[in-house]
């Protein structure tokens, strides 16, 4: 049976993380690491994204499927409870190396409430309650002014204490 009631469908961000963790150890061709590298250096979003957090993650969802729209995916993980996430649906060129077309970024900062990792390496996490922030251009630009101070969102630095193994887990979300 399929589950109708929202209460039994996982987060989004849960959904992205699975959908990761399916292409783990699949190797990329070389055309998508050109991709990325072109990417990251013709696209303003993904490059302040990357100059602001240079530990951050990047990567493509459907970068080989022709019936679902390429996503850029940067992902950081911030002060050992938070996870900001830009998402941006693009068309690549017919090499599959250069972005065409680029719809406007969407953002989100998701607030880890609890995260274990189980002995088979799954790690399961538990967002803190509504507070998730879903943001556009507008912010992130004062995001990006003030160096990524994380009051531009309503989030007072130091109210909730790191979580153990964040920082060592958090890219495997």
């Amino acid at each position: 049976m399929i589950p109708t009631s929202p209460k039994c469908w996982p987060s989004p961000l849960a959904l992205v993380g699975l959908l990761a963790l399916a292409a783990c150890g699949k190797s990329r061709p070389a055309h998508e690491d050109e991709a990325i590298r072109n990417l990251q250096k013709d696209n303003p979003f993904v490059a302040q994204f990357l100059k602001l957090y240079p530990h951050s993650t990047g990567f493509f969802t459907n970068y080989d499927d022709d019936f679902a729209p390429t996503t850029w995916h940067s992902r950081i993980g911030l002060q050992g409870r938070y996870v900001l996430e830009m998402k941006m649906e693009l068309v690549l060129d017919r090499d599959r190396k250069h972005a065409e077309k680029t719809l406007a970024p969407r953002f989100s900062l998701f607030v880890v409430d609890s995260l274990v990792k189980e002995s088979n390496g799954a790690i399961h996490l538990k967002f803190k309650g509504p507070l998730q922030v879903d943001f556009g251009v507008d912010l992130w630009r004062a995001l990006v002014e003030k160096g990524g101070d994380l009051s531009v969102l309503g989030i007072q630095a130091g109210a909730d204490p790191p979580l153990p193994d964040f920082e060592k887990y958090w890219a495997e979300f």
